[in-house]
């Protein structure tokens, strides 16, 4: 395996993967330089266990959709580690996976500034912090980034919050887009928006 020097880990339910998740990709690899970012789609996130939202789309048509959105790009790869290993997917265990793969590389994991809000309460978040420099993008109408600074502040370690595009708009509000039969055009790339089409996903 080829010799990484900082490898980025981003890890969602991408239910769809829009146009807000590949601006932060972008700046999240040209900000920090990341060699290889490894993008995860989680099983079952520990704050969503109880979503009983039927319409969300199987494992295997959202890793198609991040495949249709980044497969071409040599530095990032879609990795089902998630997936495959089923039940809750907690962070610090894809952590221990991707160290496992890189070893010897540096490790900087992407969240989002809502998630930043509840990152205390995520499994082993200390040993996260210990393990990997976390990156926050921000989403409208959460945390500023003073409070994000403050509230993650730990040991010497420091949060580096990205320069990318403010976050406006969630997956579940594309969902509702398209439950309303409401164009979202504007919010996915034209391959997932043909493909949702196509496939009928989201009560479309």
């Amino acid at each position: 395996m080829q010799n990484y020097k900082r490898i980025g880990i981003f890890g969602g339910t991408f239910n769809p993967i829009d146009k807000a998740h590949i601006s932060i990709v972008h700046s999240f690899i040209d900000e920090i330089k990341i060699d290889l970012c490894y993008i995860i789609p989680a099983n079952i996130s520990p704050f969503k266990t109880k979503d009983k939202d039927i319409s969300v789309a199987s494992n295997e048509h959202r890793i198609n959709m991040l495949n249709l959105t980044f497969g071409n790009q040599s530095n990032c790869i879609i990795d089902s580690f998630e997936i495959d290993k089923g039940g809750i997917s907690f962070s610090f265990e894809t952590i221990q996976y991707i160290k496992f793969k890189h070893p010897d590389s540096d490790r900087f994991l992407l969240i989002g500034s809502d998630q930043a809000e509840s990152f205390r309460k995520w499994k082993n978040w200390e040993w996260i912090l210990r393990n990997v420099k976390l990156c926050i993008a921000m989403r409208e109408g959460f945390s500023t980034k003073n409070e994000i600074l403050e509230n993650l502040k730990f040991e010497d370690k420091i949060p580096i919050i990205l320069n990318s595009p403010l976050i406006k708009l969630s997956a579940t509000e594309i969902r509702q887009k398209l439950k309303n039969n409401e164009p979202i055009k504007d919010f996915v790339s034209p391959d997932v928006d043909e493909y949702i089409r196509r496939n009928k996903l989201y009560n479309v």
